[in-house]
Order: C-alpha cells, then sequence, then structure tokens
C-alpha cells in the first residue's frame, strides 16, 4: 500500500512540475482559488488530526508516507504568494 501511495504522489509531484514549466495553473495553485484561508486551515487541521491517529488504524502504513503526506498536505494548503492572486 505505502508503494502504491508514494508512486501517486510522485507522479502528481512530476505533473505539477510540468504544468509549472509550461507555465500553466499548478495543482496548488488551482486549489487556492478554490478554497479561502480559513476553510484551509480547517483541512489543514482534520489532515494533520488524520496523520497523528493514522497509525492506530493503519499500522502497515510507516512514517516515510506519512512526512511525504505531509510534505505534499503542507504544499498544498499552506498559504503562499500563490493565493493573493487570487483575492
Amino acid at each position: 500500500m505505502n508503494y502504491v501511495i508514494l508512486t501517486i504522489l510522485l507522479a502528481a509531484g512530476i505533473f505539477d512540475i510540468f504544468l509549472s514549466v509550461t507555465a500553466r495553473t499548478t495543482i496548488s495553485q488551482a486549489y487556492q482559488k478554490l478554497f479561502r484561508t480559513w476553510i484551509d486551515i480547517g483541512i489543514f487541521a482534520a489532515g494533520l488530526a488524520g496523520l497523528c491517529v493514522w497509525h492506530y488504524y493503519q499500522p502497515e502504513l510507516d512514517f516515510t508516507l506519512a512526512v511525504v503526506m505531509a510534505g505534499v498536505w503542507g504544499h498544498i494548503v499552506f498559504p503562499n504568494k500563490e493565493r493573493y492572486k487570487y483575492l
């Protein structure tokens, strides 16, 4: 299961780099168009809580996957300079 999720995340990352290089809207920018900051905070809190308790419900998923998913989560959810283009 770890390898499937990590492969999907890797493919999404490569696709996001392609979008960035070709000057198209990235996954992060599209997400930030849809959700406002207060919704981001709620989604981030729920995702963080989910990562914290995930180990108890899915022990076969290892710490490496949790770290990678936390990085992806933070990249998409945390407000950054891209967000201010759409306010």
